[in-house]
């Protein structure tokens, strides 16, 4: 979070603060994902509507778009309590079922963001989608048991845990979170980064 204030403070090389050059680059990003969202392109990712509506809150721009493409996202995720992915969302539009277990993780990072720093703000139709995602997605979270050796992902999980469980009022949610997050901290002690040294690890 540190790093993140740090960037809105600091200047680029022609003067303009490297967190409105961030804003303005989310902001094309989602009018791509605007036009693509509105094709229904096959290849629409779940994860960009998400970006797309956070980019959308952080501008202050088009806040009537943020319960579109939230609407859209919510219609990607699987909400048959019968499923086996229960809570995970499909990767691409296209999809018919869930191939990858990961875009929950992805996806309330995301989330994360836009109801901690935007809920507030948002429509009601918007908080309210966002809201029902969230709970849907604790069950998906829950459900998507990650290796600790499998880094950004194991982190991610126990972090949208701790983030949704506090968020959502529910402490067994953040606890099951704080529990794998122990874990991943344990493996990493003993074993050390199973993953690659790059940024995105």
């Amino acid at each position: 979070m540190l790093a993140v204030a740090g960037l809105c403070t600091v200047s680029s090389a022609g003067g303009e603060p490297a967190g409105e050059l961030m804003i303005e680059g989310g902001l094309k990003r989602a009018e791509s994902a605007w036009t693509r969202a509105g094709n229904r392109e096959p290849m629409l990712g779940v994860r960009e509507m998400f970006s797309a509506a956070l980019a959308y809150c952080e501008g202050r721009q088009r806040p009537e778009r943020v319960a579109s493409l939230l609407g859209m996202a919510a219609q990607m995720q699987d909400r048959n309590p019968a499923s086996s992915t229960y809570g995970n969302f499909r990767w691409y539009w296209s999809q018919t079922e869930i191939l990858d277990r990961n875009a929950v993780d992805f996806c309330m990072q995301t989330a994360a963001l836009l109801w901690l720093r935007h809920r507030d703000t948002l429509s009601d139709p918007a908080k309210a989608v966002l809201q029902e995602t969230m709970v849907f997605a604790v069950d998906g979270l829950l459900r998507h048991r990650v290796d600790p050796g499998y880094t950004n992902i194991a982190l991610m999980n126990a972090g949208d845990l701790i983030f949704l469980g506090e968020a959502l009022g529910r402490p067994e949610v953040a606890e099951a979170g704080y529990r794998r997050l122990e874990i991943f901290l344990h493996v990493l002690w003993e074993q050390g980064v199973h993953e690659y040294v790059s940024p995105t690890y």
